[in-house]
């Protein structure tokens, strides 16, 4: 239990007195001297962290010489804040870290996962200075915050000075602010991170590379391979748009950085199967908020079996295999299947013969999964490209049942917390939806194994796997690793052979009949996250 109190500063910065508001008679001082006892709010207000052996809410309290219970009810101009922050593991110091993200920090999709990672370092206590673009969601108690496209309190497009030349902008800002602080880590993102890894790596700290999707080589040549199938052109300006200048950049980053940070085995592959030291591939995971996903509870019996699909309409996410599955399953008979996002251009117009069929139902764009997950038994998500969509946390945090493909990068294990199919097997797909549909004690089995493995899930326990590799990295780190490490590519080459005539390119089919596949062959060194990552 922790609790607001108005306070006053008296004295040092780690001595505050105030009244005790536990109780209207109390009146007894308040004396907080130790850091990890409180978190700062402002000049006038602290969270409490009780402590262990006495109380410390009470100077002279009557608890103090049996140790306090910590049971004060809140009163007066106490306010209780809920449920305690992760506690820092035993004997270890909060740690500096520099983060560094070139969006609008907070924003909906990978704003989002950043905000939701800084959040998490700061409630554990950690001291960060971020650098972003711009801020649409704020996190308190931040240590520093620069913003690289604010201008005058007025935030500045990145299209009014060109995309690339915002990135590079930022690059440089980030950079220039680690020469002038002390750190222990840096985080960065792609795109606006080479020099700041290299200004790192000259300082002796270790730089870390967010690896959101996979390797962008690997990524531009299937999704425009599975465009090109479809008769489509990939978007100008989309992100999966080839840009050969895009690979040199992220290129030099991946060269820079001591290590990159991969959410998934779909995307570690990729960078294996370009011959990248293991050693340098950091296993972490995103997460879901339990305070805006919660299991539903449902009271409707005539309820009909429901699919869902969240994210954007688009071939990278497999909705037209989706859809195929679907149809093809004895499911759609009875039941329904909700699509929820928008479309890229072209798309909907191709699939229009299945999007209308009675039982598929287009719900547009939502911002309240929760609403959407409420509805459903099981989550469709045939990616053929993805780091790892947090759609398929959110859904296990509502338990809803996942039936994903290996490329989606969800932490997933086969028959036990959710069915997993390769990329464009449809008939594989429409018979695990019948299995869920037709068969009670599967889909009882799943979802008590999905509701086992949430809380495996959420951003906190993220966060926790996100620390030790920081740790890790600043216990190895030596600035002579980046002489010649096996495998990697050399900075700014932009040497990949199977583009050099643009898309497409080759790529090894898998065998569609198998599963689990046999997994990429990895070294004892790769750093993996704990057993519950599944």
């Amino acid at each position: 239990m922790k609790f607001r109190l108005s306070l006053k500063r008296d004295g040092g910065p780690r001595r505050w007195t105030g009244r005790c508001a536990c109780s209207p008679s109390c009146g007894l001082n308040v004396k907080l001297r130790n850091p990890q006892d409180y978190e700062y709010i402002n000049k006038r207000s602290v969270v409490v962290q009780p402590g262990s052996g006495t109380c410390i809410f009470h100077d002279g309290c009557s608890r103090a010489s049996r140790g306090c219970d910590r049971q004060h009810p809140a009163g007066g101009n106490m306010t209780q804040l809920g449920n305690d922050r992760p506690v820092p593991r035993a004997g270890a110091r909060p740690l500096s870290v520099l983060y560094s993200f070139p969006h609008a920090f907070g924003s909906p999709g990978i704003g989002d996962t950043a905000w939701n990672q800084v959040h998490e370092l700061v409630r554990a206590g950690h001291h960060v200075t971020l650098v972003t673009a711009s801020v649409a969601r704020s996190v308190p108690r931040l240590r520093t915050l620069e913003q690289t496209m604010v201008v005058g309190g007025r935030r500045l497009p990145h299209r009014a000075v060109g995309r690339m030349r915002a990135f590079a902008w930022h690059d440089l800002r980030a950079a220039a602010l680690l020469n002038r602080g002390t750190f222990d880590v840096v985080h960065t993102w792609p795109l606006a991170s080479a020099r700041t890894l290299l200004a790192a790596r000259a300082l002796g700290i270790p730089g870390m590379r967010e690896v959101p999707n996979t390797h962008t080589a690997h990524a531009f040549d299937v999704v425009g391979r599975e465009y090109a199938k479809l008769g489509l052109a990939v978007p100008s300006g989309f992100s999966h748009h080839f840009d050969g200048d895009r690979l040199v950049l992220e290129d030099r980053e991946y060269a820079a950085a001591h290590g990159l940070l991969v959410p998934s085995d779909a995307v570690a592959d990729t960078f294996l199967e370009r011959g990248f030291d293991g050693s340098r591939l950091m296993r972490h995971r995103y997460g879901f908020d339990p305070s805006v996903i919660r299991v539903p509870i449902r009271d409707d019996p005539a309820r009909p079996f429901t699919a869902v699909f969240l994210g954007r309409c688009e071939p990278r996410k497999g909705l037209h295999y989706a859809l195929d599955a679907w149809l093809a399953s004895k499911a759609s008979e009875t039941g329904r299947f909700l699509i929820y996002g928008n479309f890229v251009p072209g798309y909907r117009e191709l699939l229009g013969p299945l999007l209308a069929h009675r039982s598929v139902e287009l719900r547009g764009f939502t911002d309240r999964p929760a609403k959407a997950y409420a509805q459903a038994d099981i989550l469709l998500l045939p990616s053929i490209e993805e780091g790892s969509a947090l759609v398929t946390y959110e859904a296990q945090g509502a338990g809803v049942i996942p039936l994903v493909s290996r490329a989606s990068g969800a932490v997933v294990e086969h028959a036990v917390n959710g069915l997993i199919h390769n990329p464009g097997d449809v008939a594989m797909l429409s018979s695990q939806i019948d299995l869920v549909f037709g068969s009670a004690r599967w889909r009882r089995a799943l979802k008590q194994g999905v509701l086992a493995h949430a809380p495996t899930l959420t951003w906190q326990a993220a966060n926790v796997v996100l620390v030790d590799l920081y740790r890790q990295a600043v216990a190895q780190f030596s600035p002579e690793d980046y002489a010649a490490r096996p495998g990697e590519l050399h900075p700014g080459t932009g040497e990949y052979p199977e583009l050099a005539h643009g898309i497409p390119g080759t790529v090894t089919s898998i065998d569609s009949a198998v599963l689990p596949r046999a997994e990429t062959q990895r070294p004892s060194s790769w750093s993996r996250m704990h057993d519950a990552s599944g």
